[in-house]
């Protein structure tokens, strides 16, 4: 996510809260993705990996991830 890093510097005192907004916006794009039928793999730090057409062929999995996008 472009300038998460800087959020952080800027809230170094308030740790809680920035765990809290990068819980809640991970929720929101697996949501997201579900809702797309994209799944998610993997979320680490600020980068979240999601495919489509796994485990299930896919007749379009990069439009599906564009669209979810």
């Amino acid at each position: 996510m472009v300038g998460f890093s800087s959020y952080c510097e800027g809230h170094k005192d308030r740790p809680a809260e920035v765990v809290r907004l990068l819980e809640l916006l991970v929720e929101r794009f697996e949501a997201t993705a579900a809702a797309h039928g994209a799944m998610k793999l993997k979320t680490v730090g600020d980068a979240f990996l999601a495919v489509a057409g796994l485990p299930d062929p896919h007749p379009h999995p990069a439009l599906t991830l564009l669209r979810c996008g």
